[in-house]
Parts: C-alpha cells; structure tokens; sequence
C-alpha cells in the first residue's frame, strides 16, 4: 500500500543528504520539502503492497490477500485468483 506523510518524513530525516539525489527536494530546501527520490520510492515500506505504515513503521493497514482456489485448469501452481475464468461456473454444475 504505502507510507503516510509522517513516516515519510522520518525515513528522509533517518539517511545522510549525500544518500539524496542530488535534485531532491529534500536535498535542495535543506530539508524544508519531503524527499521526492529512491530514499523514499525504494525503501521497502513504501514498495510493501500488502501494508500501509504509519510513524515510526507501525502497520496502520492490512490489505487482504486475495484467496486462492485451485480450478483445475490453470497451469500455475499457485492457483486461481478468487473466481477462475477457465474453469465451469458453479451454477452450470461445475466447481
């Protein structure tokens, strides 16, 4: 999901200005904007798709998982996502 505005001034106060882009907001107002480089889009809070973080990286929201059924007929291990599209619908006798 990602990181909240306060979080995310917290991860850019956390690191040096030589870890900024030398073009960062951050970097050029003397930290007087949010940071607006791979400081913030790399950090692997804000790459988390599943979780949105609040201060001091606290889970503020969990996104649920899609559940997964095995159809039968898709070629992946890993099964279908919720409702499968190749399978018989459960109405015509099917799953």
């Amino acid at each position: 999901m990602s990181i909240d505005i306060p979080r995310a001034w917290e991860i850019a106060r956390s690191v040096s200005p030589e870890y900024h882009h030398n073009a960062c907001s951050f970097n050029v107002t003397n930290g007087g904007v949010l940071c607006d480089c791979d400081v913030i889009y790399k950090h692997t809070e804000y790459l988390d798709k599943a979780n949105f973080y609040g201060s001091h990286g606290v889970i503020i929201k969990r996104q649920e998982q899609p559940s997964r059924v095995d159809c039968g007929h898709c070629p992946t291990s890993s099964g279908c996502i919720e409702v499968c599209m190749k399978a018989p619908s459960r109405q015509s006798g099917g799953l």
